[in-house]
């Protein structure tokens, strides 16, 4: 898709951007709700208003900061992280219906959405150190409920490696697993091999964009510099015009390109075999289906891999993440690819408040 959107349809793909146009439109129709919608050019959506801004400042050192959006009150905080090139817009369809009942949060890694570019290396050591260090500067307290989408299961797992005692629950949402992409090599080539060719090209797009900017050579309201910005035709204008200002810095893009050459690595950092969770609340959803590729995106061959794929390896490895809690649970969606917050955002939402409910719950059990 476009540099900043993300907008991955399907498992494991999740920074896709401009791999040839024709993928990036044929996965923005997609997410598309039937062919009503397609009848007219789309005009401003206003989910995305509540996003046109950080609401909570989080000033890192260095003169960093990290984006926050949070609505709503309440116990526990629940903090939304998006998976690779997506930012906390990802969360739109859910966030609001979640925060009627706690606070909800949602981040931006450094580079992405409100989030100042970052000259460090954007692995996961690094990203979900990040989250850590803006949690603290924003004053956003928990006992958290972690939700995370793809690859931002990754920085979910993390934290709560590292924090376990202030993590009151967990959603994955299509979660990417620790050792996928080895395992998508040994057992699943032309899956594999398809990510691969996705992640290249975004790379350097990525640095293209960062040359074009630093040179002047792209210039603001051309068709390259909306493909470098991340021009969703659907942004109101405020936001239009604010990820437009902050495009005019080349970091933002070498710090996008950093982050989608870790991704590969990224899985491997996250791979613990000691990781148990007790009886921590914890549900992971696993989208039902994947799409049937056209022919300009992948050959017949690779569609038929991938939805083997997903059978034999996807929810399988998803079963095995539900199992780090005693009352983890993997839960199919029907009817979804691999945006399930945007294709079916009723099962985000409910699975959330039903993790809220038992951390709240435990909580009661221990004031007693």
């Amino acid at each position: 898709m476009l540099p900043g959107q993300g907008r991955s349809a399907f498992p494991l793909l999740g920074n896709v951007r401009r791999v040839g146009r024709a993928v990036g439109r044929w996965i923005g129709l997609s997410l598309m709700a039937g062919s009503a919608a397609l009848a007219a050019a789309p005009g401003p959506d206003h989910e995305y208003d509540a996003y046109s801004r950080p609401t909570v400042p989080a000033k890192l050192s260095g003169a960093r900061s990290i984006g926050w959006v949070c609505i709503g009150t309440g116990f526990p905080t629940v903090v939304l992280t998006a998976g690779a090139g997506d930012w906390s817009v990802a969360w739109r369809k859910v966030q609001p219906a979640i925060a009627t009942t706690t606070r909800v949060c949602a981040w931006d890694r450094p580079g992405f959405g409100f989030s100042s570019p970052s000259s460090d290396v954007q692995d996961l050591a690094h990203t979900e150190a990040d989250l850590e260090a803006a949690l603290s500067a924003a004053d956003i307290r928990g006992p958290y409920v972690l939700v995370g989408h793809s690859m931002g299961a990754y920085e979910t797992l993390r934290f709560t490696d590292r924090n376990r005692r202030n993590v009151a629950g967990i959603v994955l949402v299509d979660p990417a697993f620790p050792d996928q992409f080895r395992r998508l090599a040994r057992d699943y080539p032309g899956v594999f091999k398809l990510q691969s060719s996705i992640n290249i090209q975004n790379s350097r797009d990525l640095l293209a964009c960062a040359d074009g900017v630093r040179s002047g050579s792209i210039k603001p309201g051309s068709a390259v510099w909306s493909d470098c910005v991340g021009a969703d035709p659907t942004y109101p204008a405020e936001l239009h015009q604010r990820l437009a200002r902050l495009a005019t810095d080349p970091g933002r893009f070498t710090t996008q390109w950093s982050f989608t050459t870790a991704e590969f690595g990224n899985a491997e950092q996250v791979i613990d075999p000691r990781r148990r969770y007790g009886d921590l609340p914890l549900i992971v959803l696993t989208a039902a289906d994947t799409p049937d590729f056209p022919a300009s995106v992948a050959p017949a061959s690779t569609t038929a891999e991938m939805k083997r794929m997903q059978v034999a390896l996807w929810t399988k490895a998803h079963d095995r993440l539900a199992a780090l809690s005693s009352r983890g649970e993997n839960i199919i969606v029907g009817g979804s690819m691999h945006y399930i917050q945007l294709m079916k955002p009723d099962a985000v939402i409910a699975a959330t408040m039903r993790v809220i409910a038992e951390a709240r719950t435990a909580r009661n059990r221990r004031g007693r």
